[in-house]
């Protein structure tokens, strides 16, 4: 039979292990963004990546909002559904600013904090969960454009 004391002493060895594991993920977290905060990230590039891997995973018109947030600092919705040419001309309406936005979105860190709102903006609880699990892998493609 084991004693009470030895099952609280593997109990707490497994919230200690637990606990240390979090510490490590939170301290790469905030190494990762730290770094990402002196990375640059230049307008052709920003618009490149939004073109392709944004547009590929969220749709044309997040990866329209991205850009127009990035430019502006304001959220944006699209004048028209049916423009035809690129992100970067496409007629957007201005709307609200974008708590935190710091424009212009000049390096992978602001770029991820815009990512993050609009994973955050996404109606229904699926895909916003879904769309925030997404932010990171997307940041570090764009981190490695």
């Amino acid at each position: 039979m084991i004693s009470a004391a030895r099952t609280r002493r593997r109990s707490n060895s497994g919230v200690e292990r637990a606990l240390e594991r979090g510490l490590r993920a939170a301290d790469l977290e905030r190494k990762r963004f730290e770094r990402w905060q002196e990375t640059p990230v230049a307008w052709p590039r920003l618009v490149g990546w939004s073109e392709t891997t944004v547009a590929e995973k969220w749709g044309v018109l997040a990866a329209a909002r991205l850009l127009h947030i990035a430019r502006t600092g304001r959220d944006a919705r699209v004048a028209t559904r049916w423009w035809r040419g690129p992100l970067t001309e496409r007629p957007m309406i201005a709307a609200a600013p974008v708590p935190g936005s710091a424009p212009p979105a000049d390096t992978v860190y602001k770029v991820t904090q815009i990512l993050a709102w609009l994973a955050g903006q996404t109606r229904e609880v699926a895909a916003r969960i879904e769309k925030r699990s997404q932010v990171v892998a997307l940041a570090r493609r764009l981190a490695h454009a």
